[in-house]
């Protein structure tokens, strides 16, 4: 029966996995993916995900992967009125210290369908914009703030590895289940890199880390499993480069694919179809319009 893995790993940066001559990593076919955002503009990881499992650019698909308040009339007024307050440095640490919190978008904001409402036997964890754990979601945000203070480094780094633990115990038996399609999302490799990209040797470390999973994972599944391993970005000296990775361990002959390719090959390669032809040629207008097809 053919199935589809896709491991899914924050920031694995295409130069540094040649650099490390990585061949797990790199499975039969690797290379640079596009992503769907204009050069120059800030690359976050919720909306590169979901236009992963959607198909879909951020600007058809909603999540854009910008905080929310926690309430929704915060919401409307940073939205329609933010914009005219420019001036005013800190808004959302001001807002914390009123007492007003900040979430992740949810599904409130999702426009489309996703791949795992036309697949049933569905298994998908930890994605960034989609249904993710709050303790991601905070893990992501500690992050940040560590950075922009300058400090908390080690606490951070501590908490990562807690949870990537945790996250490696659970992705090793997620096979045991009923499933068709699996993906599983790492967020330790973009934090890291993040915190301490000055560290070549302890960045390496964590490339050979995952080297080393995937080759143990391709013990789980069958032959006839398409495996994709693939980032929604790199990154260099710290920050977001706007590639991303991919590797597949079955030739496709893929040429520098677009990010939001992949929603498709999926679902060929599982011989899903979830639209009507009519639904076809009006998604492939829109996406032809905003400049993603020709």
């Amino acid at each position: 029966m053919k199935k589809v893995l896709v491991f899914a790993i924050d920031a694995l940066d295409y130069y540094l996995v040649e650099k490390y001559g990585l061949p797990n990593l790199k499975q039969k076919e690797y290379g640079t993916t596009q992503l769907p955002v204009e050069e120059g503009e800030p690359i976050r990881s919720p909306a590169m995900w979901v236009s992963f499992i959607t198909g879909e650019p951020p600007e058809v698909h909603g999540i854009t992967g910008r905080k929310v308040f926690k309430s929704h009339r915060l919401t409307w007024l940073r939205k329609n009125i933010g914009p005219h307050l420019g001036f005013i440095k800190n808004k959302s640490k001001i807002m914390g210290k009123m007492g007003v919190g900040m979430a992740q978008e949810d599904n409130e904001h999702l426009k489309v369908n996703t791949i795992f409402d036309f697949i049933p036997n569905s298994l998908y964890f930890n994605i960034p914009g989609y249904k993710e754990p709050d303790e991601n979601f905070e893990l992501r945000e500690r992050t940040a703030l560590s950075l922009e203070n300058r400090k908390g480094y080690r606490e951070i780094k501590e908490r990562m590895e807690e949870i990537y633990a945790k996250r490696k115990e659970e992705f090793l038996n997620v096979f045991d289940e009923k499933w068709e399609l699996i993906v599983y999302h790492f967020y330790i490799l973009d934090g890291m890199q993040h915190l301490f990209s000055w560290d070549e040797n302890f960045i390496k470390s964590l490339y050979l880390r995952f080297e080393e999973l995937s080759e143990l994972v391709k013990t789980k599944v069958s032959d006839e499993t398409l495996i994709i391993i693939v980032s929604d970005h790199g990154q260099s000296d710290g920050k977001h480069t706007h590639y991303g990775f991919y590797s597949v361990n079955k030739p496709l002959n893929l040429n520098d694919p677009k990010l939001v390719d992949f929603y498709q090959i999926i679902m060929d390669y599982l011989e899903k179809k979830p639209y009507t032809e009519e639904e076809e040629k009006i998604l492939a207008d829109r996406l032809r319009k905003l400049g993603y097809v020709s």
